[in-house]
């Protein structure tokens, strides 16, 4: 699962996630969330290296996130962090 983005590749997955931003913040409207109010999302990061994944835990920790902890996935060789973010 080795997977690098080049600058351009890491440019387009920007936009398409300030886009899918957009989309969230639609649903979460039409489910009945109010600007300005808290509100819980979980989030979920794969990887080929458990130790990637610890060092971003201890990152996002210290950004105030709550973290869980680093599982291996069902699939072969990938490993899952999955933690909330408060919005």
């Amino acid at each position: 699962m080795n997977q690098y983005a080049t600058k351009e590749g890491n440019e387009e997955n920007i936009i398409e996630q300030k886009q899918m931003n957009s989309q969230t913040l639609s649903v979460l409207i039409a489910k009945g969330y109010k600007e300005f109010e808290d509100a819980e999302l979980d989030f979920y990061f794969y990887s080929d290296d458990s130790l990637k994944l610890e060092k971003l835990a201890e990152n996002l920790s210290l950004k105030g996130y709550e973290i869980g902890f680093v599982e291996e996935s069902s699939s072969e060789n990938e490993f899952v962090l999955d933690g909330t973010s408060t919005v």
